[in-house]
């Protein structure tokens, strides 16, 4: 199927098991996901390559499966002193492969074989984070985040070095502070080692990750009972 002005409705059966355990030392839960398309379907856009004529037209990509795992474990750890230090880690391994073969007009795919790997699918994603908070006072959070290599076209094997983006580690600082009950003052600096990786070379070559990027803020907490110990620095823009 090479990108039908009608194409076929995308179709898929999704499955899901886990194990969770919760106790007062901590939580931990592990999660199994396999997604079973029988007709997997994109549509094609400028930030792939795709030419003027195929913008916007709907493809279908025919049967492939996206199967995996993910990992999650937290506690918070609590000295003899007014601190709290939560601690949180994940991980998710991700396996992601066409079952048919085809050829599309869409250059992230072009000539696919069965067994092929989908592009833009990390195989391995791990996040961490650990933080320091005084309740009722201030805190802060250091987070690091890695993404592993992807290939950026379909294709099994070893791919070449300028057909695959870059893993890549970033870490993120945030902080708040409570000037009054009701008063809050925060911020965050992302990628804040300022580390240079590249996402993607489509459309028009090799795209930087977003380098150093900080920003303040203040929050007012209308509710100061249940908002004061939250932490607006780890959300994202």
């Amino acid at each position: 199927p090479t990108g039908e002005q009608q194409p076929d409705p995308e179709q898929s059966v999704n499955y899901e098991f886990g194990l969770r355990y919760a106790s007062r030392h901590g939580r931990a839960e592990m999660i199994g996901f396999f997604s079973d398309y029988s007709n997997l379907t994109g549509q094609c856009a400028g930030s792939s390559g795709c030419a003027d004529a195929d913008r916007d037209r709907q493809f279908n990509f025919g049967d492939a499966s996206i199967f995996g795992i993910e990992v999650t474990a937290g506690t918070e750890l609590k000295p003899p002193v007014p601190l709290e230090i939560p601690l949180n880690v994940s991980y998710t391994l991700t396996k992601a492969k066409f079952n048919s073969s085809f050829t599309s007009d869409n250059p992230q795919f072009g000539d696919v074989a069965r067994g092929d790997e989908l592009p833009y699918v990390p195989t391995h994603q791990v996040a961490v984070t650990g933080g320091l908070i005084w309740p009722d006072t201030a805190g802060m959070m250091i987070g690091g985040t890695f993404i592993d290599a992807m290939r950026e076209t379909a294709g099994q094997g070893p791919s070449a070095d300028g057909d695959r983006t870059d893993a890549h580690l970033v870490f993120d600082l945030s902080a708040y502070l409570h000037i009054t009950r009701y008063l809050q003052i925060y911020g965050k600096i992302e990628n804040f080692l300022n580390n240079q990786y590249i996402v993607a070379r489509r459309p028009f070559g090799a795209r930087p990750g977003r380098p150093r990027f900080g920003y303040l803020g203040v929050k007012v907490l209308l509710d100061a009972a249940t908002t004061r110990r939250s932490d607006p620095a780890s959300e994202r823009p």
